[in-house]
């Protein structure tokens, strides 16, 4: 399995407080999916990790958007810092790369979820009891695929991971967390 290190207490800190980070990383890795996360070179758990694009660390822009839409999970203050300590870290390489990392807890690992799948359950788990349509999850977590949502509901039912997914034919498709 790949590994993820971080050195950085801050950017650490904000994946398991948060469940996910954005990482500048000099080197671009054609791993995609799970990766051995890596604090200080002890093992620490596992992550799903993806790619969000090229940084332009003079602009503070990754594929033309600014950073500041990725600041809230980067565990810095402003895209400033963030560029500083990336520049610092890496030189003043032109090839650094943005990654979405998302901290798989203990009890989903032995099921190999997927990112939409992660993403669904934590954010269901979250928020237990209530009923939402898929297209308010995608809103909520930032997808615009439904199939992707769907299927990745399905799939945790399946699991058993959770209790119930209640899709409607008609107008509106509703998942539902019953504990």
């Amino acid at each position: 399995m790949a590994v993820i290190n971080f050195n950085l207490v801050n950017v650490f800190n904000t994946l398991k407080e948060k469940g996910k980070v954005y990482t500048i990383r000099k080197r671009r890795t054609v791993h995609r999916g799970y990766v051995t996360v890596m604090f200080r070179r002890r093992k620490v758990g596992e992550a799903i990790i993806d790619e969000v694009g090229k940084v332009n660390v003079d602009e503070g822009t990754v594929n033309g958007q600014s950073l500041e839409k990725y600041l809230p999970f980067s565990g810095f203050e402003s895209v400033k810092d963030w560029v500083d300590v990336a520049r610092m870290l890496h030189g003043r390489s032109e090839d650094l790369y943005l990654y979405e990392v998302i901290w798989v807890e203990e009890d989903k690992r032995k099921f190999k979820l997927g990112k939409y799948e992660v993403m669904v359950y934590e954010f269901l788990k979250k928020h237990r009891g209530r009923r939402f349509t898929v297209q308010k999850l995608c809103l909520e977590l930032g997808v615009s695929d439904v199939k992707k949502l769907l299927k990745a509901t399905k799939s945790l039912a399946r699991k058993g991971l959770i209790n119930r997914v209640t899709i409607d034919t008609g107008r509106e498709r509703v998942i539902v967390w019953v504990d």
